[in-house]
C-alpha cells in the first residue's frame, strides 16, 4: 500500500539520520527523498486508494479451479523416434539427409 511504502521511506530516512548523523549529507538527502515521496503520495491519494482497492478485489476473487485432465497413456517406443526419421533439435530429419549435399563453405569466386 501507499502507507507501507511511506513507512519504508521513513525507515530509510531514520536510518540515514541515526547512522550518519542529523547534519550529514546522507541524512539531508534521505529527508528530501522522504518529503518528496510523502508529498507525491498525498497529491495522488485518491488515485492510489482506487488502485489499492482494485488490487485487493482481484486478490480476493476466487480463481476458477483447473479441471483435471484425463491422463493419456502414450505407447512407449523402443526407437528414438516413432518414424524412420531422426530428431534433431525437435525437428524431424529424414534418414537420408546428408549435409555434404549442401555447399556450406565460403569459397565461392564471385569477385
Amino acid at each position: 500500500t501507499a502507507e507501507a511504502m511511506l513507512k519504508d521511506f521513513d525507515l530509510m530516512r531514520s536510518n540515514a539520520v541515526k547512522f550518519n548523523g542529523p547534519d550529514s549529507t546522507l541524512a539531508a538527502e534521505a529527508t528530501e527523498i522522504y518529503d518528496l515521496v510523502k508529498s507525491r503520495l498525498e497529491e495522488n491519494r485518491a488515485e492510489l486508494a482506487h488502485l489499492e482497492e482494485a488490487v485487493a478485489e482481484q486478490m480476493n476473487t476466487k480463481q476458477p479451479k483447473n479441471k483435471k485432465r484425463k491422463k493419456t497413456t502414450k505407447k512407449a517406443s523402443t526407437s528414438p523416434a516413432a518414424s524412420d526419421d531422426a530428431l534433431l533439435g525437435g525437428m524431424s530429419v529424414p534418414d537420408d539427409f546428408d549435409l555434404d549435399d549442401f555447399n556450406l563453405s565460403d569459397d565461392s569466386d564471385d569477385d
